[in-house]
């Protein structure tokens, strides 16, 4: 069922080296697919036997950047591949990918006749959606993959109950359409009160239990937070997205199995100068100087994916020591405060995410001080940054 990495037209620069430092050279992105590959084979083991791993590599992986993720998850042992937009899957399709890809979100209907002619698998948002997948279908005299989601809490894109048993019965009586499984999605799994979590797994049996007696399809309600705190609820298949990329959202509510952060994000010095007391930094001079410092200007901005949040209250490593972000982040760049770093200059590298000698700088940790979380701290890492890979 998975295919392997060299069969995959990944773009070559997946395949080289990270890059070594470079004076004033901008921000980039580190990828270790050998710690994502790592993190495949550890939540495979916690899971249930019979459970199946699709890889969530929707937002181009987290902002990982998903045709390299998506060949080193298969490669490692996940079963399927999940997307946010049918673009998505077409794109994975497009590096000659032929596992099961299911399309989480809403399929327009100029998408249907690509998605169906591509194989991907369908979540349909209503019947109307279904009559023209169905349509396709007949007329490609292909036929349609679908998964039905039904609504247990979440308020979303779901169909209530018995909106989605009326879907499911019309996919039965149409012979183009192929019902792979029914899914659901947790609105709270990361909360410490199972409650809510526990409210939708009872009514999810109890609506497959309905309209799936047989247990012939594929059930699934877990992200990585719920496959991580709820055994039971693994059923066939587990759906684990921000884990893969070594960010464990439950850490202090499952026992560890020692997931490793998969990306860095690194830039260069451009230049180091003095600050002296009573001097102002940056857009709106809201640091000033209270001591005489030794300040780096830095290749990496809020168009980077450095939050504007961090100004005056982030931190970067140098040579392994913890540097204050002074000033406000800027559109392209940041200024850092070195003065602890005896000789700072543009040979040096700064990490803003991820490890350097022994310190470390999380992405939970850098989202909390910009008051967001790491979900969106990754998918934030713009276009721009190359991303290169390791492992």
């Amino acid at each position: 069922m998975t295919q392997s990495t060299a069969q995959l037209s990944v773009p070559a620069e997946s395949a080289q080296p990270a890059l070594s430092h470079q004076a004033g050279s901008a921000a980039r992105a580190v990828v270790d697919l050998a710690a994502l590959r790592h993190n495949v084979a550890a939540l495979r083991a916690s899971l249930r036997a019979e459970s199946r791993l699709i890889a969530v590599v929707k937002a181009d992986a987290y902002g990982h950047g998903a045709a390299a993720c998506a060949a080193a998850a298969l490669d490692a042992g996940a079963d399927a591949l999940a997307v946010g937009r049918v673009g998505e899957g077409l794109a994975l399709r497009g590096l000659g990918i032929d596992v099961p890809i299911l399309v989480l979100g809403h399929c327009t209907d100029g998408e249907t006749e690509p998605a169906v002619a591509a194989g991907l698998t369908l979540t349909p948002s209503n019947a109307a959606s279904l009559d023209a997948v169905a349509a396709v279908a007949d007329r490609l005299r292909r036929p349609a993959a679908l998964h039905v989601k039904v609504d247990t809490g979440m308020r979303r894109l779901g169909l209530a109950p018995a909106a989605a048993a009326r879907v499911i019965a019309m996919t039965r009586a149409h012979p183009g359409l192929r019902l792979m499984g029914i899914y659901t999605h947790f609105a709270c799994a990361d909360d410490p009160d199972p409650t809510r979590t526990e409210q939708q797994f009872r009514r999810f049996r109890e609506f497959a239990a309905t309209v799936d007696p047989d247990h012939a399809l594929t059930w699934h309600v877990c992200n990585t937070a719920a496959a991580r705190r709820f055994p039971h609820m693994h059923l066939d298949a587990v759906r684990t997205g921000i884990g893969l990329y070594g960010v464990d959202p439950v850490a202090a509510q499952a026992p560890p199995i020692g997931l490793r952060p998969a990306l860095s994000l690194r830039a260069g010095i451009l230049r180091c100068f003095d600050l002296a007391p009573g001097e102002s930094l940056g857009y709106g001079a809201t640091f000033i100087a209270d001591r005489p410092l030794r300040i780096a200007t830095v290749a990496c901005g809020y168009a980077d994916g450095l939050p504007r949040a961090l100004s005056n209250r982030g931190e970067a490593l140098v040579r392994g020591r913890r540097c204050p972000i002074v000033g406000r982040v800027s559109m392209d760049l940041c200024t850092i405060d070195v003065s602890a770093v005896d000789g700072a200059s543009p040979a040096d590298e700064v990490v803003f995410i991820g490890d350097q000698g022994a310190a470390t700088l999380s992405a939970d940790e850098v989202a909390g001080c910009a008051d967001t979380i790491s979900y969106e701290l990754l998918c934030s890492i713009s276009a721009r940054v190359r991303r290169t890979y390791t492992g």
